[in-house]
């Protein structure tokens, strides 16, 4: 019972992970502002490099996007800082919100969620945050979810050919394209300012849009009081 709540849970997040991974960002309009940073001028591998350098310096940022993987649609809306995270994850309906402190994970689940995976022990879950420490088996998947060092790996790291689309603008703001062909995605970057990834979209079936914005802005994490410890449950 408690085994195969958990086990769906990260599946969960090994599919937003998969998803993220795979992903690359999307549309424009036009703007006057700060000057330019040169990644317009760059090679594709000057831009990603810069890119990696710019993200590793991050303090925090937000995630939000709908995400496509198997036939499931993925919505989450993230927090993450260098010790943790703070949000919620929605897979075709089914929800739960997440805190991620240090290594260990706290997860509540909306009605559904646990009507769905708790079975007949929903009603002892409902309302209750669900603790897994870093030493409970397999809890590995959930916690990445608050790493944010994880998160641009995945996102950043490629072995396929990326080359440079067109300088145009994101919600205003002056962005830098790389396309990712073998991917089917491509990845829109700050034209001004520190180096960042703003948006990635992928086309297609298993495709979606993830937003990152809220770049170092203090993230405030608190342990969920009366947590249910699972690797303590039977």
């Amino acid at each position: 019972m408690t085994r195969r709540h958990a086990s769906t849970i990260l599946l969960t997040a090994a599919l937003v992970s998969a998803v993220l991974a795979a992903c690359g960002g999307s549309s424009g309009g036009s703007s006057s502002g700060p000057p330019s940073n040169g990644l317009s001028s760059k090679s594709p591998t000057q831009i990603l490099a810069a890119v990696q350098a710019a993200t590793a310096k991050l303090q925090s940022v937000h995630v939000v996007g709908t995400l496509a993987s198997g036939g499931q649609t993925i919505k989450l809306d993230m927090s993450l800082g260098k010790n943790g995270a703070d949000g919620s994850l929605d897979e075709n309906g089914l929800s739960f919100q997440l805190i991620v402190i240090n290594g260990t994970a706290y997860l509540k689940g909306s009605k559904a969620f646990l009507a769905k995976f708790a079975g007949s022990a929903a009603s002892l879950f409902a309302g209750k945050w669900l603790k897994f420490n870093a030493g409970t088996p397999n809890s590995a998947q959930l916690t990445q979810l608050g790493n944010i060092n994880a998160l641009f790996g995945k996102v950043l790291h490629t072995t396929s050919t990326v080359t440079k689309g067109t300088t145009t603008t994101l919600n205003g703001q002056p962005v830098v394209e790389l396309i990712s062909k073998a991917k089917g995605g491509t990845m829109y970057i700050a034209g001004t300012g520190p180096a960042y990834p703003l948006q990635l979209t992928k086309s297609g079936a298993g495709g979606g849009t993830v937003r990152f914005d809220q770049f170092n802005q203090a993230l405030h994490l608190t342990p969920p009081a009366g947590a249910l410890d699972v690797s303590a449950l039977s």
